[in-house]
Formats: C-alpha cells, sequence, structure tokens
C-alpha cells in the first residue's frame, strides 16, 4: 500500500502545482464562457497529473523495492514539496524574464505563434512559454535527483551514519 500511497502523492502533487500555476501564470479559458481560474485549474490538472504519475511510479520503485530498507509515503512528503518549491520558483523567475523580455522587444514568438497571438498578448505568451518550459525541465531534473537520493538513501538503516573503513 506504500507503494500506491506514494504514487498517489505524486499524482496530487503535481496536479497541485500544475493547478496553481496554471492560474498564476493566467492561462486563457479553454472555453469563452468559462471562468479564467476554473480554466486554469483544469489546465493545470491536465497538464500535469501524468508526470506526477510517471514520478510516483519512479520514486515509488526508488522507495520500496528490493531487500533494502524500505522509505514510507511520511519520509517523501517534505523531498517532494522541496522539489515542487524550486520548479515553481525557478518557472516564477523564468516567467518573468520571458514577459520583460517580451515587453522590452528583446525576445519574440516563434513565427507560427506570432501571426497568431495580438501583439499586445505577446509579452504575456512568453512569459507562459519561459514558465512553462522551465517548470517542465526543473521539475524532471528534480524528479530524477529526488529518484536517486531516494535510491541511494536506502543504502543504509534510517538513521545510522555511514561508517567508513
Amino acid at each position: 500500500m506504500q507503494g500506491v500511497a506514494i504514487v498517489l502523492l505524486c499524482i496530487l502533487a503535481a496536479a497541485t502545482y500544475g493547478a496553481v500555476s496554471h492560474v498564476a501564470l493566467g492561462h486563457l479559458p479553454l472555453l469563452s464562457s468559462e471562468p479564467a481560474t476554473l480554466s486554469g485549474v483544469g489546465r493545470g490538472l491536465l497538464a500535469s497529473w501524468w508526470v506526477g504519475l510517471l514520478l510516483g511510479v519512479s520514486l515509488a520503485f526508488s522507495a520500496r523495492v528490493g531487500h533494502r530498507p524500505k522509505r514510507d509515503v511520511r519520509s517523501l512528503v517534505r523531498p517532494i514539496v522541496g522539489v515542487l518549491l524550486v520548479t515553481y520558483t525557478s518557472a516564477f523567475f523564468a516567467s518573468t524574464a520571458g514577459f520583460v523580455l517580451g515587453d522590452h522587444a528583446m525576445a519574440f514568438l516563434p513565427d507560427r505563434l506570432a501571426s497568431r497571438v495580438p501583439p499586445d498578448r505577446s509579452a504575456f505568451f512568453l512569459a507562459d512559454l519561459a514558465g512553462s518550459a522551465v517548470g517542465y525541465i526543473v521539475g524532471f531534473v528534480g524528479g530524477v535527483v529526488l529518484i536517486v537520493w531516494v535510491w541511494r538513501s536506502r543504502e543504509r538503516p534510517m538513521g545510522h551514519p555511514r561508517t567508513h573503513g
């Protein structure tokens, strides 16, 4: 059951991250009649839950498989929150940079998007692109680091220092 709990925790964490970041970044509504906040939450959930599934399965494997001391879901809450905070902070700064660069005509949308985005909205789209790209990259790297860290933390019983011999 601990493995399932780890997977569910990661799905919840990723979906929450997606919902918060999509609302904060002000994504456009999916439907014109839909409130922007509801749309942001929906888009965030759809865009991110699967990342949590992939991370959760990998993390559960790293934490539970084999004869090494096992990690339980409670021991992973803080590290997962840490990865989320680093990811969100990185995405926030990337979004800010994308907006500032776009607003000062120092960065531009790719041609395939520029023709479909009103010029007065291009800085917002650049902010969204930068924040999303950095969020996925930092989240992926943070997830891999977390998986490796959890696996390595199981080399010795929890709470016992390493001995050098």
